[in-house]
């Protein structure tokens, strides 16, 4: 009888390590984007070192000073740019478009500018193949002005790869709204301004996202996002 007892008890044990087994073999998580590699992907579409937006502000506030004897004129350029020191890279190709509109006297109001670019970056973290367009409305061009003010949006897609242990593949959809972003062309260098993120996508084999935040320019080459209540530092 006892002997019964024993075999009986660990047969019981035995299916109840199969089902926990296969329990969990079946509870596999798909993955996702946390809200801090979202910051990431959030802050590489800004910074210098992989061709950001403060890039096309730098870019737009040196054609915008370079062009303004050019009154209602339609003007276009293009540019391609490499470089970076392992493990940054990036390599893009840029075209613009940009009217510089002017009064009666022939005095700068208004200089509104597109462009569009394409190519990729490598992190040691992630890397990008992605393309982005930017319009923007440029004020403040006056002779005795020197602070530039920018008012546009500007939107990034592409696909991203995370390495290390959370690796992961994902498609992106980045778009920044940005309200009253300023330009010191005497320190060449961004002042202040915000800007409204919103992030959406979807990890390969997992799960879709959406994140919103706010962008805040400090000056001296910084900013900071905060999302989900989180505040990540930028600086470029």
């Amino acid at each position: 009888m006892m002997t019964f007892l024993k075999n009986n008890l660990m047969f019981v044990a035995t299916l109840s390590v199969l089902n926990v087994v296969a329990v969990s073999c079946g509870d596999v998580v798909a993955p996702s984007l946390t809200a801090s590699e979202a910051a990431d992907l959030v802050s590489n579409a800004v910074v210098s070192g992989t061709e950001g937006l403060t890039v096309q502000v730098e870019d737009m506030s040196s054609l915008a000073t370079t062009y303004l004897s050019y009154c209602n004129q339609a003007l276009d350029s293009s540019v391609t740019r490499t470089g970076g020191t392992a493990p940054r890279s990036y390599a893009y190709t840029f075209d613009w478009d940009w009217l510089l509109t002017c009064n009666q006297v022939g005095v700068p109001t208004k200089m509104d500018f597109s462009w569009a670019s394409d190519g990729t970056y490598s992190l040691a973290a992630m890397n990008s193949d992605d393309a982005a367009e930017g319009t923007f409305a440029v004020t403040g061009l006056q002779p005795s002005i020197t602070i530039l003010t920018f008012n546009g949006k500007y939107v990034r897609t592409g696909t991203q790869n995370f390495t290390g242990r959370n690796a992961k593949s994902t498609t992106s959809t980045l778009e920044m709204t940005v309200l009253n972003l300023t330009y010191d062309e005497g320190q060449d260098e961004i002042t202040g301004g915000t800007a409204e993120i919103e992030l959406t996508g979807a990890v390969t084999g997992g799960s879709s996202f959406s994140f919103t935040g706010t962008l805040t320019f400090n000056g001296n080459q910084s900013a900071t996002l905060v999302i989900n209540g989180t505040s990540y530092p930028i600086s470029w």
